[in-house]
């Protein structure tokens, strides 16, 4: 997805309504998991009840709803 991961229920997400801040995702696919967390898509909620509506890719659906791109920075090796 353009170079970056999947979002999946529990990861972080940036609200766009003011004061909300980052939260985690709060629902996603019931059938499309990814590392056993489900797939994040447009229209689904963080825990504030702000449905997804950004940082979605144009290319891969799940559910026939737009995948939303995670925000996370990749995973850094811990020494």
């Amino acid at each position: 997805m353009s170079g970056k991961p999947a979002a999946r229920l529990t990861d972080p997400t940036t609200c766009p309504l003011p004061g909300h801040g980052t939260n985690p995702i709060a629902s996603g696919s019931p059938d499309v998991f990814f590392n056993g967390l489900a797939a994040a898509r447009v229209s689904d909620t963080c825990t504030c009840g702000q449905a997804l509506n950004g940082g979605f890719s144009s290319t891969v659906f799940i559910n026939g709803l737009n995948a939303i791109r995670s925000i996370a920075p990749p995973a850094m090796a811990v020494w």
